[in-house]
């Protein structure tokens, strides 16, 4: 197998007509790839039936749905081991990188007073659960191109699930009610598990087929159709940052002039739009009968009168609450919530503002890195990914187990991998687009297979 491996090695070396490290960022082990295959279809099996219970589907019980998902992150975590190696590629991250996840595992076991229900949750939660505080470990992951091959397939295997969800659910996720619930519930966990990542094809444009960008914008420009639809301001604030994001990096590689002009175009009418009042289409109004309606100055008002000194410092851990009379919980007599929907709050709720500083002390770094110390469209991405990361933590709360979440420590990954940060868009390209290129590509897919 080693020679076989070492020509594999030695036909991409002539390929990409590069000596820098072929077999880190190129070539796994066969351990190494099927433990990937075994993490990545895991998480799809967790994703799949966490959907499936919220939607409450006649076929499976949400007791049968959590047993599919006992058996995936059991699935996870075997491949975690086999895949995660705390090697750094400077000190300064190992460091900080050590502190933040120590610091995250206190997080999820501070609380000694764990009921059956509370378990439940923190085991299967995928937003609000341990799971989510266990994601930074794939930016152990090896820094390999091959890793990222993957995870690029499972984002639009996840695209097309958006569309098959929505045709299995249109009745519901259409319903001419606007403010059903179920209807609002269905969209939001439709778009933010499966739809969202898509930005970060749009993101790494160059590398991809024709037909996954076309997937891609396919599932954003319908994602936002029915976020407009139901008013889901902060999703619809997401998806159009991540389009615009796409549309920065795209001009900034093919510096078109043009295309600068037709967006500021774009951009003064739809502002003239709203600006003049325009009769617009139906779907509209609900959106627009919102306006600036404010929905979480109260909550934040409440959460941030029950934290004390300390709690403000580090948190209540993963099942704290704060008291919040304005939603009742009818299950919940004590009138406390475990949950803001304002994102960095949410952190600070639970793991205080020493977490969110342990947060920037990992990413601000990785940002700069992938903006100012890179070579490639890959690591630019990556750092925009990462900063809109940030900036998402005030409509939404972004820390959970999911797709997107995954590629923002993907992105920590790349961004502070100097090999992957001087890599060349053509190098990258050759292993990762399914396109032929105009020669070499049969012999490259060959050699790397």
């Amino acid at each position: 197998m080693s020679i076989q491996v070492n020509m594999n090695r030695a036909a991409l070396y002539r390929q990409t007509k590069s000596s820098r490290n072929v077999s880190n960022e190129f070539v796994l082990s066969k351990k190494q790839q099927s433990s990937v295959n075994l993490f990545f279809a895991a998480f799809i099996i967790n994703c799949l039936s966490y959907l499936t219970a919220v939607t409450n589907n006649p076929v499976l019980s949400p007791a049968a749905c959590q047993g599919f998902q006992a058996i995936a992150l059991a699935m996870i975590i075997f491949a975690w081991i086999n895949l995660v190696k705390f090697k750094f590629d400077n000190k300064y991250l190992e460091v900080v990188f050590i502190i933040f996840i120590i610091y995250s595992v206190t997080i999820v076991i501070r609380d000694p007073n764990y009921t059956y229900d509370i378990a439940k949750k923190v085991m299967f939660d995928p937003g609000m659960g341990m799971m989510g505080y266990l994601t930074p470990l794939v930016m152990l992951f090896p820094r390999s191109i091959a890793v990222y091959k993957k995870a690029f397939k499972v984002v639009a295997i996840f695209g097309i699930l958006f569309f098959v969800y929505i045709i299995v659910y249109f009745n519901i996720v259409h319903d001419s009610n606007w403010k059903s619930l179920i209807a609002l519930s269905y969209i939001e966990n439709f778009f933010g598990v499966l739809a969202f990542p898509s930005g970060f094809i749009l993101l790494t444009f160059l590398y991809h087929p024709k037909k996954i960008k076309r997937l891609a914008f396919a599932v954003m420009f319908i994602g936002l159709y029915f976020l407009i639809f139901r008013a889901r301001r902060g999703a619809m604030f997401l998806c159009l940052t991540s389009l615009a994001g796409a549309g920065m990096i795209y001009l900034v590689h093919t510096k078109r002039t043009v295309l600068v002009i037709t967006l500021s175009v774009i951009f003064i009418f739809v502002g003239s739009v709203f600006v003049s009042n325009v009769k617009l289409p139906s779907m509209f109004d609900f959106l627009m009968s919102r306006g600036d309606e404010d929905t979480r100055s109260i909550m934040e008002k409440y959460m941030k009168e029950d934290l004390t000194q300390n709690e403000w410092l580090f948190g209540k851990g993963i099942n704290g609450k704060y008291y919040c009379p304005v939603i009742l919980d009818p299950n919940d007599l004590s009138m406390k919530r475990d949950i803001i929907e304002t994102g960095y709050l949410q952190i600070i709720l639970k793991g205080g503002l020493v977490h969110i500083i342990l947060f920037c002390l990992i990413f601000l770094p990785a940002i700069f890195l992938g903006f100012f110390r890179s070579s490639n469209i890959l690591s630019k991405a990556g750092a925009l990914y990462i900063l809109l990361a940030m900036v998402y933590t005030y409509p939404t709360i972004v820390t959970g187990f999911g797709l997107f979440y995954i590629w923002v420590w993907l992105s920590v990954g790349i961004c502070y991998s100097k090999k992957i940060r001087n890599m060349s868009d053509e190098d990258i390209t050759k292993y990762l687009s399914d396109v032929k290129p105009p020669s070499g590509k049969k012999k490259l897919r060959n050699a790397v297979s």
